[in-house]
Protein backbone atom coordinates (compact mmCIF):
# COMPACT_ATOMS: atom_id res chain seq x y z
CA UNK A 1 0.00 0.00 0.00
CA UNK A 2 1.27 3.30 -1.07
CA UNK A 3 0.27 6.79 0.45
CA UNK A 4 0.29 9.27 -2.23
CA UNK A 5 1.49 12.73 -1.30
CA UNK A 6 0.61 16.06 -2.77
CA UNK A 7 3.10 18.01 -1.26
CA UNK A 8 5.73 15.68 -3.79
CA UNK A 9 4.45 16.37 -7.24
CA UNK A 10 7.53 14.97 -8.74
CA UNK A 11 6.59 11.36 -6.97
CA UNK A 12 6.07 9.00 -9.59
CA UNK A 13 3.11 7.45 -8.06
CA UNK A 14 1.19 10.30 -7.20
CA UNK A 15 2.01 11.97 -10.88
CA UNK A 16 1.18 8.56 -12.58
CA UNK A 17 -2.57 8.19 -10.58
CA UNK A 18 -2.95 11.71 -11.97
CA UNK A 19 -2.58 11.47 -15.44
CA UNK A 20 -4.67 7.90 -15.05
CA UNK A 21 -7.34 9.16 -13.64
CA UNK A 22 -7.36 12.51 -15.18
CA UNK A 23 -8.73 10.10 -18.23
CA UNK A 24 -12.45 10.81 -16.49
CA UNK A 25 -14.55 12.02 -13.98
CA UNK A 26 -11.43 13.47 -12.01
CA UNK A 27 -10.28 15.30 -15.31
CA UNK A 28 -13.40 17.48 -15.14
CA UNK A 29 -12.47 18.85 -11.94
CA UNK A 30 -10.61 21.96 -11.30
CA UNK A 31 -7.10 21.39 -11.13
CA UNK A 32 -5.92 22.29 -8.03
CA UNK A 33 -8.95 20.06 -6.38
CA UNK A 34 -8.54 17.08 -8.34
CA UNK A 35 -5.18 17.04 -7.23
CA UNK A 36 -5.84 17.82 -3.34
CA UNK A 37 -8.96 15.10 -3.82
CA UNK A 38 -6.64 12.40 -5.20
CA UNK A 39 -3.80 13.41 -2.92
CA UNK A 40 -6.63 11.83 -0.08
CA UNK A 41 -6.06 8.42 -1.63
CA UNK A 42 -3.72 5.05 -0.74
CA UNK A 43 -2.47 2.76 -3.67
CA UNK A 44 -3.95 -0.49 -3.08
CA UNK A 45 -3.43 -3.55 -5.26
CA UNK A 46 -5.30 -6.70 -5.22
CA UNK A 47 -4.73 -10.17 -7.00
CA UNK A 48 -7.08 -12.00 -9.54
CA UNK A 49 -10.84 -13.23 -8.29
CA UNK A 50 -10.07 -11.05 -5.25
CA UNK A 51 -13.06 -8.97 -3.47
CA UNK A 52 -12.38 -5.04 -2.90
CA UNK A 53 -16.09 -4.48 -1.47
CA UNK A 54 -19.54 -6.75 -0.81
CA UNK A 55 -22.73 -5.66 -0.62
CA UNK A 56 -24.52 -5.34 1.88
CA UNK A 57 -21.29 -3.54 3.49
CA UNK A 58 -20.80 -0.13 5.14
CA UNK A 59 -19.76 2.16 2.33
CA UNK A 60 -16.16 3.97 3.82
CA UNK A 61 -14.36 4.66 0.82
CA UNK A 62 -14.34 5.44 -2.80
CA UNK A 63 -12.33 3.96 -5.29
CA UNK A 64 -11.03 5.19 -8.54
CA UNK A 65 -9.35 2.24 -10.95
CA UNK A 66 -5.46 2.70 -11.67
CA UNK A 67 -4.74 -0.11 -13.97
CA UNK A 68 -6.53 -3.72 -14.22
CA UNK A 69 -10.34 -4.21 -14.62
CA UNK A 70 -12.59 -5.18 -12.29
CA UNK A 71 -16.17 -6.85 -12.24
CA UNK A 72 -19.39 -4.96 -11.28
CA UNK A 73 -22.53 -7.34 -9.99
CA UNK A 74 -25.71 -6.23 -8.65
CA UNK A 75 -26.99 -7.92 -5.21
CA UNK A 76 -30.72 -8.49 -6.20
CA UNK A 77 -34.04 -8.79 -3.44
CA UNK A 78 -33.10 -12.47 -2.97
CA UNK A 79 -29.59 -10.95 -2.24
CA UNK A 80 -27.87 -13.35 -5.61
CA UNK A 81 -25.24 -11.49 -7.15
CA UNK A 82 -25.45 -10.74 -10.97
CA UNK A 83 -22.99 -9.67 -12.83
CA UNK A 84 -23.28 -6.15 -14.93
CA UNK A 85 -20.20 -3.92 -15.25
CA UNK A 86 -16.88 -4.12 -16.33
CA UNK A 87 -14.59 -1.05 -14.41
CA UNK A 88 -11.59 -0.30 -16.11
CA UNK A 89 -8.65 2.66 -15.62
CA UNK A 90 -9.97 6.28 -14.82
CA UNK A 91 -13.41 4.95 -13.50
CA UNK A 92 -14.64 5.38 -10.16
CA UNK A 93 -17.03 3.14 -8.01
CA UNK A 94 -18.27 3.25 -4.35
CA UNK A 95 -20.21 7.20 -4.78
CA UNK A 96 -23.83 6.27 -4.38
CA UNK A 97 -23.54 4.54 -1.03
CA UNK A 98 -20.59 6.42 -0.15
CA UNK A 99 -22.68 10.13 -0.44
CA UNK A 100 -25.98 8.63 0.94
CA UNK A 101 -24.72 6.17 3.69
CA UNK A 102 -26.55 3.63 2.74
CA UNK A 103 -24.66 -0.16 2.49
CA UNK A 104 -23.25 -0.87 -0.80
CA UNK A 105 -25.87 -2.43 -3.45
CA UNK A 106 -22.73 -3.65 -6.01
CA UNK A 107 -19.98 -6.11 -5.39
CA UNK A 108 -16.63 -5.51 -6.76
CA UNK A 109 -14.28 -8.50 -7.44
CA UNK A 110 -11.11 -8.05 -9.56
CA UNK A 111 -10.74 -9.43 -13.22
CA UNK A 112 -7.30 -9.45 -13.03
CA UNK A 113 -4.52 -7.97 -11.05
CA UNK A 114 -5.29 -4.75 -10.51
CA UNK A 115 -4.64 -1.15 -8.67
CA UNK A 116 -6.97 1.15 -7.11
CA UNK A 117 -6.75 4.52 -5.52
CA UNK A 118 -9.09 4.17 -2.10
CA UNK A 119 -10.07 7.21 -0.78
CA UNK A 120 -11.41 7.22 2.69
CA UNK A 121 -14.64 9.07 4.36
CA UNK A 122 -12.79 10.46 6.79
CA UNK A 123 -10.60 12.15 4.36
CA UNK A 124 -13.28 13.47 1.70
CA UNK A 125 -14.64 15.42 4.85
CA UNK A 126 -11.70 17.33 5.86
CA UNK A 127 -11.47 18.53 2.28
CA UNK A 128 -14.80 19.15 1.83
CA UNK A 129 -14.46 20.92 5.13
CA UNK A 130 -12.06 23.57 3.75
CA UNK A 131 -13.40 23.30 0.15
CA UNK A 132 -16.94 22.99 0.35
CA UNK A 133 -17.42 22.51 -3.70
CA UNK A 134 -16.16 18.81 -2.96
CA UNK A 135 -19.60 18.04 -2.14
CA UNK A 136 -21.22 19.37 -5.83
CA UNK A 137 -17.99 17.44 -7.36
CA UNK A 138 -19.00 14.19 -5.83
CA UNK A 139 -22.35 14.32 -6.85
CA UNK A 140 -21.61 15.10 -10.13
CA UNK A 141 -19.45 11.67 -10.11
CA UNK A 142 -22.54 10.04 -8.93
CA UNK A 143 -24.64 11.87 -12.06
CA UNK A 144 -22.13 10.49 -13.98
CA UNK A 145 -22.71 7.02 -13.17
CA UNK A 146 -25.89 7.17 -12.90
CA UNK A 147 -25.97 8.36 -16.67
CA UNK A 148 -24.61 4.57 -17.01
CA UNK A 149 -26.66 3.13 -15.26
CA UNK A 150 -29.41 4.68 -17.65
CA UNK A 151 -27.26 3.18 -20.53
CA UNK A 152 -27.88 -0.27 -19.33
CA UNK A 153 -31.43 0.22 -18.77
CA UNK A 154 -31.87 1.91 -22.24
CA UNK A 155 -29.57 -1.38 -23.37
CA UNK A 156 -31.83 -3.78 -21.96
CA UNK A 157 -34.91 -2.13 -23.66
CA UNK A 158 -33.37 -3.34 -26.74
CA UNK A 159 -35.93 -5.63 -28.52
CA UNK A 160 -33.30 -7.32 -31.01
CA UNK A 161 -31.03 -9.70 -29.55
CA UNK A 162 -28.24 -9.25 -31.49
CA UNK A 163 -28.27 -5.36 -31.56
CA UNK A 164 -28.55 -6.02 -27.55
CA UNK A 165 -25.83 -8.17 -27.34
CA UNK A 166 -23.66 -5.66 -29.56
CA UNK A 167 -25.25 -2.52 -27.63
CA UNK A 168 -23.89 -4.52 -24.53
CA UNK A 169 -20.55 -5.33 -25.33
CA UNK A 170 -19.81 -1.83 -26.59
CA UNK A 171 -20.64 -0.63 -23.00
CA UNK A 172 -18.55 -3.01 -21.30
CA UNK A 173 -15.80 -1.92 -23.37
CA UNK A 174 -16.48 1.38 -22.16
CA UNK A 175 -17.37 2.63 -25.47
CA UNK A 176 -20.85 3.73 -24.61
CA UNK A 177 -22.12 4.91 -21.83
CA UNK A 178 -18.55 5.91 -19.51
CA UNK A 179 -16.81 8.97 -19.53
CA UNK A 180 -15.87 10.28 -22.84
CA UNK A 181 -12.21 10.74 -22.10
CA UNK A 182 -11.86 6.98 -20.54
CA UNK A 183 -9.79 4.53 -22.72
CA UNK A 184 -11.87 1.52 -24.49
CA UNK A 185 -11.20 -1.70 -22.79
CA UNK A 186 -10.58 -4.18 -25.54
CA UNK A 187 -10.04 -7.60 -23.35
CA UNK A 188 -13.20 -8.16 -21.87
CA UNK A 189 -12.44 -10.78 -19.04
CA UNK A 190 -15.74 -12.64 -18.76
CA UNK A 191 -17.45 -15.64 -19.30
CA UNK A 192 -20.07 -16.16 -21.73
CA UNK A 193 -22.94 -16.63 -18.86
CA UNK A 194 -21.61 -13.50 -17.32
CA UNK A 195 -21.99 -11.57 -20.78
CA UNK A 196 -25.89 -13.55 -21.36
CA UNK A 197 -26.29 -11.95 -17.54
CA UNK A 198 -25.70 -8.28 -18.40
CA UNK A 199 -27.37 -8.61 -21.79
CA UNK A 200 -30.37 -10.00 -20.19
CA UNK A 201 -30.06 -13.10 -22.72
CA UNK A 202 -30.29 -16.53 -22.29
CA UNK A 203 -26.47 -18.85 -22.86
CA UNK A 204 -27.55 -20.37 -25.86
CA UNK A 205 -28.54 -17.33 -27.88
CA UNK A 206 -25.29 -15.59 -26.11
CA UNK A 207 -23.26 -18.12 -27.66
CA UNK A 208 -25.18 -18.01 -31.05
CA UNK A 209 -24.53 -14.64 -31.29
CA UNK A 210 -21.04 -14.55 -30.55
CA UNK A 211 -20.24 -16.81 -32.86
CA UNK A 212 -21.87 -14.41 -36.02
CA UNK A 213 -19.77 -12.06 -34.79
CA UNK A 214 -16.84 -13.71 -34.53
CA UNK A 215 -17.18 -14.94 -38.08
CA UNK A 216 -17.74 -11.41 -39.44
CA UNK A 217 -14.51 -10.75 -37.69
CA UNK A 218 -15.90 -7.81 -35.23
CA UNK A 219 -14.69 -9.65 -32.01
CA UNK A 220 -12.58 -12.66 -31.09
CA UNK A 221 -13.64 -15.17 -28.31
CA UNK A 222 -11.59 -17.45 -26.07
CA UNK A 223 -11.71 -19.05 -22.59
CA UNK A 224 -13.07 -16.10 -20.12
CA UNK A 225 -12.02 -13.37 -22.42
CA UNK A 226 -13.96 -11.23 -25.26
CA UNK A 227 -11.55 -9.17 -27.33
CA UNK A 228 -13.08 -6.31 -29.93
CA UNK A 229 -11.67 -6.25 -33.02
CA UNK A 230 -13.71 -3.78 -35.16
CA UNK A 231 -15.96 -1.58 -32.37
CA UNK A 232 -17.45 0.89 -35.58
CA UNK A 233 -19.09 -2.28 -37.15
CA UNK A 234 -20.27 -2.86 -33.88
CA UNK A 235 -21.71 0.53 -33.25
CA UNK A 236 -23.31 0.40 -37.01
CA UNK A 237 -24.97 -2.87 -35.64
CA UNK A 238 -26.98 -1.46 -32.87
CA UNK A 239 -27.58 2.19 -35.41
CA UNK A 240 -28.54 -0.40 -37.97
CA UNK A 241 -32.67 0.12 -38.51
Amino acid sequence: MIALSSTILGNGVYMSAIGILSKGWVGDLPVQLGRRFCALGQQVSFGPGEIVYSAGEEANSLYGCLGGTLRLSFAGENGALRFVHLMGPGMWTGDFAFLSNQPRAFELRTSEAARLLRIDRGAVLRLAHDHPETWKWLAFCTACNLGLAMTVADHLMIRDAGKRLAATLLRLSARLGSHPSVAPIDRLLLTQSDLADAANLSLSATGRLLRSLHSQGLIDVSYGEIGIVNAPRLQSLVEKC
